[in-house]
């Protein structure tokens, strides 16, 4: 993902059985964000109730300390979302450390029953 060739990076996805949005997010993860970007933006589009995706999309925003991007993605909330991945809430955790500092950010590490993927 690192090499930010997109189709390799699906096709590792597919190999890995990870969901769309669970690609845009991993990539997020690891600091592919061009990667991250363009296919959270695909699945949102196709999909904008897909949590790994609004989260990568989010991460990356935050990560490019884009405001406007990111108070836009807070408007727009996935609403028939399904519970967020154990991945979904590292990036929640990460990203609400860096924004409001660590111990906010605990209470999203104290809800491991919300993993259903």
């Amino acid at each position: 993902m690192l090499a930010g060739d997109l189709s390799a990076a699906r096709r590792a996805a597919v190999r890995l059985r990870l969901t769309p949005g669970r690609l845009a997010l991993r990539a997020a993860l690891v600091g592919s964000i061009a990667i991250a970007r363009q296919q959270a933006e695909l699945v949102r589009a196709a999909d904008p109730d897909d949590v790994d995706a609004w989260v990568a999309a989010l991460l990356v925003a935050d990560l490019e300390r884009d405001s406007v991007a990111f108070a836009e993605l807070l408007r727009h909330l996935p609403t028939a979302a399904t519970p967020p991945s154990a991945d979904a809430l590292a990036a929640l955790h990460e990203i609400v450390s860096r924004r409001t500092g660590s111990e906010r950010a605990r209470a999203l590490r104290i809800a491991p029953s919300l993993e259903h993927r």
